[in-house]
């Protein structure tokens, strides 16, 4: 995995504050992110940014494993919309959504003032039940980069105090000027001391901790008595509560757990209990090493003090048993039978969609097609894997009521329950052709190829600022953002693959430009079709099938290169083909065709092949209807485009009304069975490319889709389409096609020819009587296809005709 792209959804701003600075460069190290691409990061927030951050990276000596390392920068970019079509081992396939309780509870508890006796009191008893030895830091002013000052922990300068030692600090604690901080968890002294003295670092990291007990919830928002009344109102798991002096106060949370991933998990629940029930905790305060405002202290001329202490406070476990639950499909009634007592079950249908809702599933309008969303992407999905989740979800959580799900009936119906998929899909636009790579989306247009962010992504730009006392501007860098794209991305349009934009030839390119003969013509229009197919906007005024067929007058066995170039379509757009030479021309044509296909791929058309039959689909709406299944429709905007590839020409070919649907582009016979692109390349096509030809694939592929959008769909006049139309539609009378064309070739054009001249040349020629107006019907049928006009002027001696070109 290439851990770059995960950086663009961690949001620099996020990690301002030094402890949480800290911890993510260590994650980012451990995960193997250079020290090139950790400065490119750090850039992001100018404000923040320091030149010595790739100094104090580099000194960094991260314990964690990659493995654990990569698996935490997964659930922070999750978190910001990160998405991605493949599974990770490390992410669970189902999830059990904690829900939480909300509670108003009446107060009437008046915020209490300082009482210096009382303070140091419940400082004490504050301290009591921390129990463990204090590392403490003083604030100190400084001044940043813009000139703000700003208070900060001087960690790189903090001492420990014994709980023994506390009276006598009292009278310093006083004489503070910005107040005193602390951690709430004990830390490894002598693993902190050697860290410093090795100089890998100044302050506490979160590998320092040996406890994990308890933790700040804090919010900024509102006056200290709002804070005051909501907190009291919730039923946190509450040690005491401390005001800090300025504007807010801190809570200090039992958390109980074991391990630091057991502290993070335990934290993020209790403030997502807080903000479902209203109080917005500040997030920074979810860290381990978050600095914490000590019970008693000066700071700003007043004091940092306690206004709620609870000696028997509620642990964690016993604040989760009553305000946290998950939800069950299953509603659970408990029976008393005699002396025994028994467990009823019912399946509850309104929880059993809420499981299903939160883990992302979704049905269409009609409530036949499913569908399920990650992030950004919406996977197709259907009736059978909603009940295998639904399996899997018990099994995890709930297994010992498996046997009694599967004993439930399961009722189709009950899936239009769930809610309508977003309508908000992200697609292309008459001018704009878009391709979702792993690490970016890539825009095409008439002005160029260029990389685009999937979310809101930071940038920065320069800009004027008014300075007034030297009544002039200065320059500065400043924070903006570059838009992300709009709605959701059908995963199946996404592509496996890092792109770099480059104009290195490739493999691909080469083989385009041997099958086009290397003519510069051919080579820019068969681009073009590629294009036009790539391109998800149609427009009613320009539909047609693309046609592939071999440059020859004779059906052969193909083998040019068709199947290939619909493979590349393949690697860039979801793609359907179904076989011709079996396909039958009924209401299950399209059956195969699925919704989100881009191109429909009609295989090795035969000679009978009567193209009427797919003028409504590609004019109009497209009908799909599967045997057994009910008929849907396609909309026209959203049906595929259709790629014909065939050894032969069919009937009516070169008609105008079919001529106005096709573009018919010939394929030079480079190839063959005897010579195949594995001969010339030495490597098959997409199965042996390494990355880098796979990356010149992609480029050569955004080149086609460049040459459409800028110049439209280009088309040569082909060499032998023409006659082979001819061929196919004399199919089975090839010998009266023949005697035109050798007659055509004797001087026909421009001569009058009496009717009874036609008979008898036929019969000098073929030795078999065939009357002249069953030949004049095939006559005229030939001058129709090829263009010639035919007059027939009456005499009163003899019937004939004269057949001209147009000039």
């Amino acid at each position: 995995m290439d851990i770059r792209e995960l950086t663009q959804y961690i949001p620099t701003e996020d990690f301002r504050e030094q402890n949480d600075w800290l911890y993510i460069a260590n994650v980012f190290k451990a995960a193997g992110l250079s020290e090139e691409d950790f400065d490119e990061w750090c850039r992001l927030d100018p404000e923040k940014y320091g030149e010595d951050a790739i100094t104090r990276y580099r000194s960094l000596t991260p314990t964690e494993s990659p493995e654990h390392a990569i698996n935490r920068l997964l659930t922070e970019a999750r978190k910001n919309g990160y998405t991605y079509q493949g599974k990770f081992d490390q992410l669970p396939s189902v999830a059990l959504t904690p829900c939480y309780r909300t509670v108003n509870k009446p107060v009437d508890e008046e915020l209490p003032l300082f009482e210096t006796e009382k303070a140091r009191t419940d400082t004490g008893r504050i301290l009591d039940q921390i129990r463990c030895s204090f590392t403490m830091a003083k604030y100190v002013r400084e001044e940043n980069h813009l000139g703000e000052i700003k208070t900060r922990p001087q960690q790189e300068k903090s001492y420990y105090l014994d709980r023994s030692d506390l009276d006598a600090a009292f009278e310093g604690l006083e004489q503070l000027g910005d107040g005193c901080a602390f951690l709430l968890n004990g830390i490894d002294r002598a693993k902190l001391e050697a860290d410093r003295e090795a100089g890998t670092t100044k302050g506490v990291k979160k590998e320092h901790f040996l406890t994990y007990d308890w933790c700040l919830i804090e919010s900024d928002v509102g006056t200290v008595e709002e804070q005051w009344n909501k907190l009291l109102s919730l039923d946190l798991p509450l040690l005491a509560v401390v005001h800090s002096g300025n504007k807010s106060l801190h809570c200090y949370c039992h958390v109980g757990a074991q391990t630091l991933e057991e502290y993070d998990r335990r934290t993020a629940m209790l403030m997502k209990y807080c903000e479902v029930n209203g109080f917005a905790v500040d997030p920074a305060t979810r860290n381990i090493n978050r600095w914490v405002r000590f019970p008693y202290a000066k700071r700003y001329g007043k004091m940092q003090y306690p206004v709620k202490v609870c000696e028997k406070y509620r642990t964690f476990n016993q604040w989760r048993k009553d305000s946290v639950y998950y939800l069950d499909i299953f509603d659970r009634k408990v029976i008393k039978k005699g002396n025994d007592i028994e467990t009823e079950l019912e399946l509850n249908l309104s929880s059993m969609m809420s499981v299903l809702t939160e883990n992302g599933f979704r049905r269409n309008k009609a409530g036949d097609s499913f569908f399920r969303l990650e992030g950004k992407l919406i996977h197709q999905s259907s009736e059978g894997e909603i009940q295998t989740f639904l399996y899997d979800w018990l099994k995890t959580y709930f297994p010992a009521d498996v046997d009694i799900f599967a004993r439930c009936k399961w009722e189709p119906t009950r899936l239009k329950m769930l809610d309508p998929i977003p309508d908000e899909r992200h697609t292309d636009s008459e001018d704009e052709c878009f391709f979702y790579f792993k690490n970016v989306p890539v825009k095409v247009s008439a002005s160029g190829i260029e990389k685009v962010p999937y979310l809101d992504e930071p940038c920065l730009v320069e800009k004027k600022i008014p300075v007034p006392e030297y009544y002039a501007y200065r320059m500065v860098t400043a924070k903006s953002m570059i838009p992300g794209l709009d709605g959701y991305i059908n995963a199946r349009q996404m592509i496996d693959h890092n792109i770099k934009l480059s104009d290195e030839e490739g493999d691909f390119s080469r083989f385009v430009a041997l099958i086009c003969n290397e003519e510069e013509d051919r080579i820019k229009a068969l681009k073009s079709a590629l294009g036009y197919l790539m391109h998800r906007h149609k427009n009613p005024s320009q539909v047609k099938a693309v046609v592939l067929t071999d440059e020859s007058l004779t059906d052969e066995n193909g083998g040019t290169g068709k199947g290939l170039l619909f493979q590349a379509l393949g690697q860039m757009r979801f793609c359907q083909s179904a076989d011709m030479k079996t396909r039958e021309r009924n209401r299950f044509f399209f059956s195969t065709v699925k919704r989100g296909c881009s191109v429909f791929h009609m295989d090795d058309v035969q000679k009978d092949f009567d193209f009427n039959y797919l003028f409504n689909a590609l004019a109009g709406d497209m009908e799909v209807e599967g045997k057994g299944e009910n008929r849907t429709v396609i909309p026209f905007a959203e049906a595929p485009k259709i790629y014909m590839s065939t050894n032969f020409a069919f009937r009516d070919m070169q008609k105008d009304s079919h001529k106005r649907r096709m573009a018919i582009y010939e394929l030079h016979r480079k190839f063959n069975a005897r010579h195949q692109p594995k001969d010339e390349f030495k490597r098959n096509f997409f199965y042996d490319w390494d990355r880098a030809e796979w990356n010149r694939f992609y480029n050569f592929m955004l080149q086609c889709s460049l040459t459409y959008m800028q110049e439209g769909l280009l088309e040569c006049e082909p060499k032998f389409a023409k006659q082979k139309a001819l061929h196919a539609e004399f199919q089975d009378k090839e010998e009266v096609l023949e005697f035109f064309q050798s007659w055509e070739s004797d001087g026909l054009i421009g001569k009058q020819i009496s009717n009874s001249e036609l008979e008898e040349r036929w019969l000098a020629e073929k030795g078999l009587h065939k009357p002249a107006m069953s030949l004049k019907r095939h006559l005229n049928h030939y001058c129709r296809l090829q263009g010639y006009q035919i007059d027939s002027p009456r005499t009163s001696k003899m019937k004939s005709f004269i057949v001209t070109k147009p000039e």
